[in-house]
């Protein structure tokens, strides 16, 4: 919700040559939501037939059953292709800070 709600995630497209991009992301991520959460719902079947009764949902511990290490390499790209939206606009608002309050000093001599 974070993501799509503060629309974090079109901030990449702001560099766009052409409205298109952003149709073309849309696309591509609803038909991506749209399997992850098929995925996402036979993941937790297969669990719940492994492990009948339970009430425990923990994404990493679902994955790694069901899929072995892969599953747990999945949960870890997972999460951070969904920060990176949140990562380059952090970058973008440390610039704009560094920009405004300290005007003429270069990023490296910060580094």
């Amino acid at each position: 919700m974070a993501m799509h709600i503060g629309m974090s995630d079109l901030t990449i497209l702001r560099y766009a040559k052409s409205w298109n991009y952003g149709f073309y992301t849309f696309v591509g991520v609803y038909l991506g939501h749209f399997v992850a959460w098929i995925a996402s719902g036979i993941l937790y079947a297969v669990f719940l037939q492994a492990n009948s009764g339970s009430q425990e949902f923990a994404p990493g511990q679902i994955a790694y059953q069901t899929l072995g290490l892969a599953g747990a390499v999945c949960v870890i790209i997972a999460g951070w292709t969904t920060a990176n939206p949140t990562i380059y606009r952090a970058g973008l608002a440390c610039r704009g800070f560094f920009r405004r309050f300290l005007p003429g000093k270069s990023r490296r001599s910060w580094v």
